[in-house]
């Protein structure tokens, strides 16, 4: 923010142009503007909550403990019909599923979570089925609350507000944390046409699950088939047909963070990947409900090749208004500068800066992190048929090498400013 508040004054004072502040309003802080002006209060539909719901979780190799958790929480809901479809045959797990009433398909067989769920939906009783992932615990009444919205027969999707669990990772609940806040800011300013239905709990109506069960099983991209991305594909589905979907804020789930940062980054980049295929999608269809998760999701996709083309432009074609830096300041200025970006974010969305004394941690793993992870995650976006943190792959150690190599890309481009800027006649 300090480069940016330097290329402001220059552009003001000798109308030179400099495309990074240029950026940083048009990705950064307009978009931000314009979700909070529309997300201005908690979204809570009134409705019937006596409604028969089918709850489905698929499982694969999950922690026995966590699972445990998810299925007394979800007992004690009281649904109508609780199915667990466990993938692989995993005898206790079943066993635990069976121990709280739960109706068990148990397959021999990896299938993935896509045909595990399309099975729970053929087994469905009830018109209104929730998709719970297995390591998500629901507060009390949650199914009675997700349930009110679908009073409106234009609804098809409604998602549930997460409040975040530490892990044994305290950096990843830090960042999950951030991440969870800033998605329930978007879900409210995007009410009506959701980027994405959260798959981790979520309620959809039977009748459209199966109208797109074929497509949903039998995806492709770039001649992979799609693993993840099962939560945005209902979704974007959702919108072309017409439908609607809405969060419902007083129905709570809790969800824990990641135990380790390894992975969190996994994470984060198959929710890159699944963004930006889709986000590709949308713009080749013409996807969207309205001119606000256009924008929203243009920038959110674009930002960081943008910020690359930005620096790599502002340091080779444009003057530098920077006299008073030197090599050994950059690092210093670009951590505070991007701890004031950081701020300010959070100053638009939620009138105060969120954990304070992570506010610095924050900036570096924004920085020399989740920025290569979503570089990352968008030129590997092939990989559809990757989950990453279920079993070994080497996402991990491909990611550390994009990451290492950016980090000192962006150390030696902002050096080059400030030896360039030593000849500058600015400031």
């Amino acid at each position: 923010m300090l480069v940016e508040i330097l290329q402001l004054a220059s552009m003001i004072l000798y109308k030179n142009i400099h495309l990074l502040v240029l950026f940083f309003a048009a990705f950064v802080v307009l978009p931000r503007i314009m979700v909070k002006v529309k997300a201005r209060k908690p979204v809570m539909h009134d409705g019937s909550p006596d409604k028969k719901v089918t709850v489905a979780i698929p499982v694969y190799r999950e922690d026995p403990t966590l699972f445990r958790k998810c299925c007394e929480s979800v007992k004690r809901q009281n649904p109508d019909q609780f199915i667990v479809v466990i993938d692989s045959g995993d005898s206790a797990l079943a066993k635990i599923a069976k121990e709280n009433g739960a109706e068990v398909v148990l397959l021999d067989q990896r299938i993935g979570k896509r045909q595990a769920l399309a099975e729970a939906w053929m087994r469905a009783r009830n018109d209104i089925i929730v998709q719970v992932d297995s390591d998500i615990v629901l507060t009390d009444n949650c199914i009675r609350e997700l349930v009110k919205p679908f009073d409106n027969p234009e609804i098809v999707g409604v998602e549930t507000k997460h409040a975040t669990e530490p892990g044994a990772s305290k950096m990843a609940y830090v960042m999950t944390y951030i991440i969870e806040q800033n998605r329930l800011i978007n879900s409210r300013g995007l009410n009506g046409g959701l980027v994405v239905v959260d798959g981790r709990c979520s309620a959809w109506r039977k009748h459209f699950l199966l109208s797109v069960k074929d497509k949903f099983t039998n995806e492709y991209w770039m001649g992979v088939k799609c693993a993840i991305g099962d939560d945005r594909f209902l979704s974007r589905e959702a919108i072309k047909q017409g439908y609607k979907t809405t969060i419902q804020e007083s129905a709570v789930v809790k969800v824990r963070a990641p135990d380790s940062f390894a992975m969190f980054l996994k994470q984060q980049i198959r929710w890159r990947r699944s963004g930006t295929k889709f986000w590709t999608k949308d713009l080749k269809e013409g996807v969207g409900p309205s001119w606000t998760y256009r924008v929203k999701t243009t920038t959110y996709y674009l930002a960081p090749f943008m910020l690359l083309l930005a620096i790599i432009l502002d340091v080779f074609f444009f003057p530098t208004p920077f006299r008073l830096w030197n090599v050994a300041l950059v690092p210093l200025i670009m951590i505070v500068g991007t701890t004031l970006i950081t701020l300010l974010n959070q100053l638009i969305y939620f009138g105060r800066p969120l954990m304070p004394k992570y506010l610095i941690p924050q900036a570096v793993m924004g920085l020399f992190v989740m920025f290569p992870a979503s570089i990352y995650g968008a030129l590997t976006v092939k990989r559809q048929d990757v989950w990453a943190t279920r079993g070994y792959d080497k996402t991990g150690k491909a990611f550390t090498i994009v990451a290492a190599a950016l980090a000192l890309a962006a150390v030696i481009g902002t050096s080059l400013m400030a030896v360039f800027a030593q000849e500058g006649e600015y400031f």
